[in-house]
This record gives C-alpha cells, sequence and structure tokens, in this order.
C-alpha cells in the first residue's frame, strides 16, 4: 500500500497547491503548522446549540450508529458528537482542550499507540482533510471496520481557490467526489453509501462517505 496516495502521484502546481487534474485532488505542499487551541474548542461550543449544530449530530449520530456499536471518534470538536452516542465510545484530539474534555469524561483513546484499533467504526466529521499523514490512522484499521466521514467537495479542483473550504495550513488536501473515494479505494476501502444531509441542512458542499475496510 501506498504511504501518501494523493502525494504519490504526478502534479502540477497551482499557487500553493499541487493539483492532479486526472484524479481530482489537491494538497499543500508545504502547510505551516496552526494552533488548534481554546478559541477553537469554544467555537464547536458555540455551534451546539444551533439549529444546525443540532441537526447535523442528529444526522451524525444515526448513522454512525446504524453501522457500529462501537466508536472511535477522530478529531472531537468540543465532544458533541460523543455526548449524544448510545454506544461504546471514545475519542482522539490533538487540541489540547478536546484532549483534556476526552480525559475528564473517561473517553480519551490514542489510536497511535495501537497497530489494530478495536472499533466497529472511525468517524471523521471534518477532520481528514486535516491530517498530514492519514495512512498512519488508516494502516491500523482492521478488516471489516467502518469509516465514515464529511468532507468539503468540490465540483472542479481547478476552483478550490474560490471555495470558502480553502483554508491554507488548516484544510491540507481537497477532493472532488470521484477523487476521494478514488483515494479511500487506493487505501482498500469499499464505498457503501454517499449521503448529502449536511448539505441540505444548510452547510456548503459537504458530503457524508460509509466505506468499509
Amino acid at each position: 500500500m501506498l504511504q501518501n496516495v494523493v502525494k504519490s502521484f504526478p502534479s502540477v502546481k497551482m499557487g500553493d497547491l499541487n493539483v492532479n487534474l486526472q484524479h481530482g485532488w489537491a494538497f499543500q505542499p508545504n502547510p505551516v503548522s496552526i494552533d488548534y487551541s481554546k478559541d477553537y474548542f469554544e467555537k464547536y461550543i458555540k455551534y451546539e446549540n444551533s439549529k444546525i449544530g443540532k441537526d447535523l449530530n442528529n444526522f451524525r449520530c444515526e448513522i454512525a450508529q446504524k453501522y457500529a456499536s462501537s466508536i472511535l471518534d477522530i478529531g472531537i470538536g468540543s465532544g458533541t458528537f460523543l455526548k449524544q452516542l448510545t454506544v461504546d465510545k471514545a475519542g482522539f484530539d490533538i487540541n489540547p482542550f478536546g484532549v483534556e474534555w476526552l480525559k475528564n469524561n473517561n473517553l480519551f483513546y490514542n489510536p497511535y499507540l495501537n497497530s489494530e484499533l478495536p472499533f466497529g467504526c472511525l468517524t471523521f466529521w471534518d477532520v481528514i482533510e486535516h491530517i498530514a499523514e492519514p495512512y498512519e490512522l488508516f494502516k491500523r484499521i482492521k478488516k471489516g471496520t467502518y469509516l465514515i466521514t464529511s468532507i468539503p467537495i468540490f465540483d472542479s479542483i481547478e476552483k478550490v481557490h474560490l471555495s470558502k473550504h480553502y483554508k491554507p495550513n488548516e484544510h491540507l488536501y481537497y477532493f472532488t467526489t470521484k477523487g476521494f473515494v478514488t483515494m479511500m479505494g487506493k487505501y482498500e476501502f469499499d464505498l457503501y453509501e454517499i449521503r448529502s444531509d449536511e448539505t441540505r441542512i444548510g452547510r456548503d458542499n459537504i458530503l457524508t462517505f460509509v466505506f468499509r475496510r
């Protein structure tokens, strides 16, 4: 398996991004680490009780619990998703305020310390595009495990710079639907379904993908 599928294929330079037009993906080759801090954590707390926030979380809990009875949430925001889940659950984050919340609630689990993860499903809500080396997590997901993610999707990969989802040093990867499904296939994940619920709820061009390894 290729260690970083997106970066292993030829690309052309478009501003600060390397773009593969054939596959439909782009990446930022030289990101500067941003600070996921208290302000970032509290931003998600403010979303919790909004109508969109509640509708999003209801959908995410419904689809995740449809597929698995044990869930590891990667990148927890403020923990909203984990609070509502009624199955066995744990979470991981790199934001120290997220880590503190997880530990205070006995939910912290570091996936990087294990070669194979004992969960039926991993969720990545607006997270995969932030992870510099997603392979390092994907390779730990055992056969039969589900992966569910919501992610910004672009109709044209050449127009990333015009989108509200273009966020240098925060969003490190950008995909068309074809590009994202192709990448995940190369990491040995089979597509089960694609949902547009988050876009209908009020978000801009966000799709939810369910894969199984």
